[in-house]
């Protein structure tokens, strides 16, 4: 059998400890799950992946203001894939949540600048935009949307009008 170094041990108590993280928040113990996370957190203060756990630990209960610094230092020590991309949109959303629309907007357009494939963050960022009185760029982005990922038939047969009245919704004739 292999001698496990320190380093290799801490790390696997420290993967173990993040699904446990995980299967607490499935069973709803969000409190036990922020205080194991929060305990990890300070052998490995600047880890991206714990600080987003963290973050929406606190934004699935609520508790948007704690979830802020959490998302953003997340975002800063470099998260990386689905976890960013899941950040971005965390982030976004509290802002609006919070009415900071400005902070909202501008987080989801650093997103799609990241991800700009990724549906869900056009869809927030459209409600962003009403929020913002954009109602029109709003309905335009939402219909486009609609158009690109529906799968109803009726709307399908539609997408081409669907994407010439996005592009000009005041067009008569």
């Amino acid at each position: 059998m292999p001698f496990l170094t320190q380093p290799v041990i801490g790390k696997m108590q420290s993967q173990t400890m993040k699904h446990s993280i995980d299967s607490l928040k499935e069973l709803g113990r969000y409190d036990d799950a922020v205080a194991m996370a929060q305990e990890l957190l300070r052998s490995s203060p600047d880890n991206p992946s714990l600080l987003y756990k963290i973050a929406s630990l606190y934004d699935v209960q609520g508790l948007e203001l704690q979830a802020i610094p959490f998302y953003r230092a997340a975002i800063k020590h470099n998260l990386a894939g689905t976890e960013l991309q899941e950040a971005y949109l965390g982030l976004g959303s509290t802002y609006r949540a919070l009415g900071l629309y400005q902070a909202s907007l501008d987080t989801f357009d650093a997103a799609l600048a990241r991800f700009p494939q990724a549906k869900e963050i056009t869809l927030f960022r459209a409600m962003t935009l009403y929020n913002l009185g954009e109602t029109k760029e709003a309905v335009a982005t939402l219909l486009l949307l609609l158009a690109e990922t529906s799968n109803h038939q009726d709307i399908s047969l539609y997408q081409k009008a669907i994407r010439q009245y996005a592009a000009d919704l005041d067009r008569i004739g």
